[in-house]
């Protein structure tokens, strides 16, 4: 009995605390003017960096199952599909008759049923976890537990799938009108699964109600959506420069390898652990801002100051951060790191020879890839190698008794002496 009274208050000690996160919808007592109109800004970037990462890792088993099971339920129809068409296949192959296709009713039937499991899993393997998301977050003051998130958030995915879908297609018809619309409508309708998840709107009505909420804090909002994405970038951009380092530093010491591949391993399981939570930062970033938008539009005409300064840096983010990101790949896939500190040449065009006798010297001229495979006397022995084993590379038989460099080297004879 006394276990059972301990258990229940610590459930309700839960639910309170639960109840006081920065997600609630109300403003902070100095903003709490409801009724009155004028400046209302949103939560400070910082803080909402802050409160974004403090709720994440409160939840972050959670939302690390929210990535994955649905994933794996929602792709496992088109897994058990397509091995059954194989299996089907194969028989057919047994019994001889796979010769062609024909359009009987058994291969129409397995088509359409390749197809159903490509379109369940492209739905429920993608957006099943984002409406996970969004119910945990938005469920979490009710202590919801984990099996039943799933089932409700199931019934709300093809939802989802849909109100996403016209986000999308509003956002591509605007880049495709000069893409400066595109990315209004982008933050304009940015919060319209949230609409659909939190307030039940759907279709047309989530894009109106996402359109209403960013109404007059359209910067603030667009300019906390391109810190996240710098913040996104520079995450995956630390571990890429850590593999990198670490295969980097690598060589054929079988001590050096068994060390590189622990540091990969744990550097690998990491990546795995934070990559997984990259998606719900981003869900719970947004329902914070969700959130604080709600709260603030209870005021009326409430609106947020933003002056052209702050207007042009954003603008000046946005121009920056895809070249920023093609700038990175591209360094980090063609740049020749180990030419510029090792004075060795990783470039596909250029080979360094190390010396005929000692296997630590190398030679100092590099050859491209046409010198790498001259001929000159066709003999099937690249000039290079015949000056490193001393064969005259403008004759076939160096020591003239009949045979030709290549066939004495065959042969294991001396190419130089008869």
């Amino acid at each position: 009995m006394e276990q059972e009274k301990k258990f229940n208050s610590s459930v309700d000690g839960i639910g309170s605390a639960l109840e006081k996160h920065d997600f609630d919808r109300s403003l902070p007592k100095e903003l709490d003017v409801s009724g009155e109109s004028g400046f209302r800004p949103l939560k400070k970037v910082v803080k909402l960096f802050k409160d974004s990462f403090v709720s994440l890792w409160q939840g972050r088993w959670n939302y690390i199952l929210f990535n994955i099971v649905p994933r794996i339920l929602g792709f496992l129809p088109l897994i058990i599909i397509v091995s059954l068409v194989i299996a089907f296949g194969l028989w057919q192959a047994a019994i001889g008759n796979l010769d062609e296709f024909t359009f009987n009713a058994t291969n129409i039937t397995l088509t359409v049923l390749v197809f159903a499991g490509l379109l369940f899993a492209f739905i429920y393997g993608i957006f099943w976890s984002q409406a996970a998301y969004v119910y945990y977050l938005n469920s979490r003051a009710e202590t919801a537990g984990n099996k039943q998130i799933l089932k409700s958030s199931f019934k709300l995915t093809f939802g989802l799938f849909w109100v996403s879908l016209l986000q999308a297609l509003v956002v591509l018809a605007g880049l495709i009108l000069f893409v400066i619309p595109g990315i209004i409508w982008l933050v304009r309708f940015a919060l319209a699964p949230f609409a659909y998840v939190v307030e039940g709107k759907k279709g047309a009505a989530a894009l109106k109600r996402s359109a209403e909420l960013s109404k007059n804090y359209r910067w603030s909002f667009f300019l906390r959506i391109i810190l996240m994405q710098y913040l996104l970038f520079f995450i995956q951009a630390v571990f890429s420069v850590i593999f990198f380092l670490i295969n980097f530093y690598n060589n054929s010491d079988i001590g050096n390898l068994v060390i590189t591949a622990l540091l990969l391993f744990i550097v690998g399981l990491i990546n795995l652990f934070i990559s997984l939570l990259l998606e719900p930062l981003q869900f719970v970033f947004m329902f914070d801002i969700f959130n604080n938008l709600v709260a603030v539009k209870n005021t009326v005409g409430s609106r947020d100051s933003f002056k052209w300064g702050k207007k042009l840096l954003i603008i000046l983010l946005v121009l920056v951060l895809p070249i920023l990101t093609m700038g990175f790949n591209d360094l980090v896939g063609n740049f020749d790191f180990k030419r510029l500190f090792l004075g060795i040449s990783t470039d596909d065009n250029y080979v360094d020879l190390p010396g005929p006798f000692d296997d630590s010297s190398m030679v100092d001229e590099q050859f491209n890839e046409e010198e790498f495979e001259k001929d000159s006397d066709g003999d099937e022995i690249p000039d290079f190698l015949e000056s490193l084993i001393g064969t005259d590379p403008d004759s076939k038989d160096t020591d003239g008794d009949g045979l030709t460099d290549d066939q004495e080297l065959e042969k294991g004879s001396d190419p130089l002496n008869r």
